[in-house]
């Protein structure tokens, strides 16, 4: 069974770099994330609580 992962252990894994791919952008790179299994097998807190900005969301339905 995984050992379960704080938001403070996933927020640290996760890597900034910052004017990627242009100026102003942030980019996130979780590529550590998904080289932690542990992290990779148990979302946690974060992936529960919908960390996004804005309001609701730009998905369509499939189906017409």
């Amino acid at each position: 069974m995984p050992t379960s992962v704080t938001p403070a252990e996933l927020a640290a894994a996760i890597r900034n770099v910052p004017d990627f791919p242009k100026p102003g952008i942030q980019f996130k790179d979780i590529t550590p994330v998904l080289a932690d299994a542990r992290q990779e097998m148990e979302p946690g807190p974060m992936a529960a609580t919908g960390h996004r900005t804005g309001s609701g969301t730009s998905r369509k339905p499939m189906d017409g």
